[in-house]
């Protein structure tokens, strides 16, 4: 039996594919939601979705450089909000499974602040 992933698109017009980009923009640079989870979302493939991110990486990236290191300082800034709201729940937490569970989520918050700390020094 082959597994047969069912399509969630077809042909758009240039102002859906816009509207669909400028979501993908708003859900993921500014309210921080993973491309899987936009996907679901508004039920467009993954790789779409990847795709859009990908292109408003370059076009911020070649437009305006010092947008990009905005960018980047508000993604470090939601990253240490994250941060902190794991460690009020780490704080609250008194099952040993679940506060291992929160540590490892923020040590991956942790070094994803390291990584785009580190991209915003270059």
């Amino acid at each position: 039996m082959a597994l047969v992933q069912e399509k969630k698109g077809g042909p758009h017009t240039k102002k859906d594919q816009k509207e669909r980009k400028d979501r993908v923009y708003e859900l993921h640079f500014e309210k921080g939601y993973s491309a899987v989870k936009i996907a679901d979302m508004l039920n467009v493939n993954r790789n779409t979705i990847n795709q859009d991110i990908r292109e408003w990486y370059l076009k911020v990236s070649e437009e305006l450089p010092e947008q990009n290191s905005s960018l980047l300082l508000k993604q470090i800034q939601r990253l240490e909000m994250q941060y902190s709201r794991l460690a009020e729940e780490l704080d609250k937490c008194k099952d040993f499974k679940e506060k291992i569970a929160i540590e490892r989520l923020m040590f991956t918050v942790s070094s994803k602040i390291t990584s785009e700390t580190s991209k915003n020094e270059k």
